[in-house]
């Protein structure tokens, strides 16, 4: 096994609305009063509220809520987004509720809000002990397009199908474009239903995909992942 060193992370979620909740259009009161509600003991004040986008382009319109320096949910009338950057593994629990208090609240708010897809994301930069990403990306292909140029080491995008489930994985290798001499790992996991279980893709994402993605790399990390 390597050994590597995490320098940035984030978890990303997305919920794709089956159609626009027009119902809510220009009722910024129901919507803020919602959100509120399902964050008001993470977001207590209204400076944690910030209402975007172009009052001509209603896709790009949306209230974003501030759950601390590193962490947000917004709502848009094509999807509901959260993120976590630069997180400790501790915090992964916060980033679920948040995504499971988005979900729960903007169903109850209409019938209008269905959702067609999910995806979960996590994306790390990390450096090899003693090692950098050139060597550990050669190891992973012996494919080399020498006509091009020195090989740099070339990275890998993974396809696969969780079986009995409508889960569908995408990971992604690369050098880092952050970090010198790093490696970039995205892990996509995509929810091709309208219904979600958070805490049981949670637990898909974490215990079935994260550890066997390490492992199956052949790394593991010192101070956690």
């Amino acid at each position: 096994m390597a050994n590597a060193v995490l320098h940035r992370n984030q978890f990303d979620y997305a919920g794709v609305l089956a159609r626009p909740p027009l119902s809510l259009w220009g009722d910024g009161r129901q919507i803020l009063s919602t959100l509120y509600d399902a964050f008001s003991d993470k977001a207590s004040s209204l400076e944690d509220y910030q209402i975007e986008g172009e009052q001509s382009l209603p896709a790009t319109q949306g209230v974003r809520v501030s759950l601390g320096a590193r962490q947000s949910f917004r709502f848009g009338f094509t999807r509901i987004e959260a993120r976590l950057t630069d997180f400790r593994p501790e915090e992964v629990d916060s980033f679920f509720d948040t995504v499971r208090r988005g979900v729960e609240g903007l169903v109850k708010l209409t019938s209008e809000v269905g959702f067609q897809s999910h995806l979960l994301l996590y994306g790390a930069h990390l450096t090899l002990v003693r090692s950098t990403s050139t060597d550990f990306l050669r190891g992973l292909t012996n494919k080399s397009l020498a006509g091009l140029g020195t090989d740099r080491g070339t990275g890998l995008i993974f396809h696969a199908d969780v079986p009995d489930t409508p889960l569908q994985v995408q990971l992604t290798v690369d050098h880092s474009l952050l970090v010198a001499n790093g490696l970039f790992i995205q892990l996509a996991l995509s929810v091709a239903t309208g219904k979600m279980d958070v805490e049981a893709t949670r637990r898909t994402f974490e215990t079935l995909l994260l550890e066997r993605t390490w492992s199956g790399l052949g790394l593991q990390f010192e101070g956690g992942s």
